[in-house]
């Protein structure tokens, strides 16, 4: 009797808090090749890597939007990577209007999560909700390759601040990838070796701090230009 009484209290607080899908809106999905289903924090995560191998995609497209991402010369041929803060600000972009093709029937809510600190916005949290009306989400703690905290943020700032005190919540740790012939002066690149190399670094350390829960993901942007 109580379990009944208590689905029963489920199903009236979806009806409540969930937004029904017209007929229309529903059948618009099923010709959706990219449309999914976010249920829990993973599929969340997993939608959002979605998008970033789309914008990937755009910054080396036919009109490639990397250029948006350095501060370039007059002439064009030379610049270096804009802040950590404005690739944060075009991650955020990118994903509020990209994120609506990939999440059905939930509210998604993008944000800056500023610490203390004026102006340290680098990190952001992507937020929906469950089929119970409870909250899943993904956060994404982002750096550029200059940062001296590169190899080791992904434990003591994704993990350590978040996701360790967030139990249900999913990371991804993104690095802004900007080594190439352009950056202008003195590349202060904190990782020597190549983008795919440090891909295998982080992600070894991201395995570890998983262990076997694959709450935590990987994802170098390559911006170069």
């Amino acid at each position: 009797w109580l379990k009944h009484r208590l689905n029963e209290a489920k199903q009236a607080f979806r009806k409540k808090t969930l937004p029904a899908l017209s007929p229309a809106k529903l059948i618009s999905y099923t010709h959706r090749r990219d449309a999914r289903l976010a249920r829990n924090s993973a599929e969340l995560m997993e939608a959002v890597l979605i998008s970033l191998r789309r914008l990937q995609e755009k910054l080396h497209g036919r009109t490639p939007l990397a250029p948006f991402l350095w501060d370039l010369s007059d002439n064009g041929k030379s610049g270096r990577p804009k802040s950590e803060d404005r690739l944060t600000d075009f991650l955020k972009h990118h994903l509020e209007g990209d994120l609506p093709t990939f999440v059905i029937d939930r509210e998604v809510q993008i944000r800056n999560l500023k610490e203390h600190g004026i102006g340290e916005r680098t990190d952001l949290k992507i937020e929906a909700k469950d089929h119970d009306g409870r909250s899943i989400s993904v956060i994404i703690e982002s750096k550029g390759c200059w940062n001296d905290g590169l190899m080791t943020a992904i434990q003591s700032q994704l993990y350590g601040r978040y996701l360790k005190l967030a139990s249900e919540a999913c990371g991804i740790y993104l690095v802004g990838w900007f080594h190439c012939g352009r950056w202008e002066g003195k590349n202060n690149c904190v990782f020597k070796g190549t983008k795919e190399e440090l891909f295998t670094e982080l992600n070894a350390k991201a395995n570890l701090i998983n262990d076997g829960k694959a709450r935590l993901n990987v994802f170098v942007l390559d911006a170069t230009y």
